[in-house]
């Protein structure tokens, strides 16, 4: 499923995937606003789609890694090896750890807060934002103005 929000388009032009359950958190708030307009005798009607429970559209995870299969994801990113019969030079391994820079954050993110995936994706430390607060070495996951 993919859903056009503000800033998904990258410099290529290309749509990000949503999860269905993202997706369908913002169908639930749609919904509600609609409905509170309505109340408030601001709009004639009230919403009259159905909103998907998060169960009917989310998948639990079935596979959780193992603490050595954690271990070996980091010093994939972190001691990147040749594959077998190559040899790497200093600066070619340098390059490979470039690389995998932002597959190292993901993990990073990821255990230290163990949070859904897609909330690892938008993480930022853009001080707009305000998700990292420096001073207190402190995540918020959630971006600033959002519940």
């Amino acid at each position: 499923m993919v859903s056009r929000q503000a800033g998904d388009r990258g410099e290529q032009g290309k749509q990000r995937e949503r999860a269905p359950g993202t997706t369908e958190a913002a169908v639930r708030a749609l919904a509600a606003a609609i409905n509170a307009a309505h109340r408030r005798k601001d709009n004639a009607f009230p919403a009259t789609f159905k909103v998907l429970q998060p169960a009917e559209v989310s998948r639990t995870p079935t596979d959780r890694p193992s603490v050595a299969e954690l271990a070996a994801m980091f010093r994939y990113c972190l001691a990147p090896q040749p594959p077998q019969g190559e040899v790497w030079s200093d600066k070619m391994r340098s390059r490979q750890i470039l690389y995998r820079t932002n597959l190292l954050r993901f993990l990073q993110i990821s255990v230290a807060t163990w949070c859904r995936p897609d909330a690892a994706h938008d993480f930022s430390t853009d001080p707009k934002r305000d998700q990292w607060i420096t001073s207190a070495h402190v995540v918020q996951l959630n971006p600033r103005g959002c519940r």
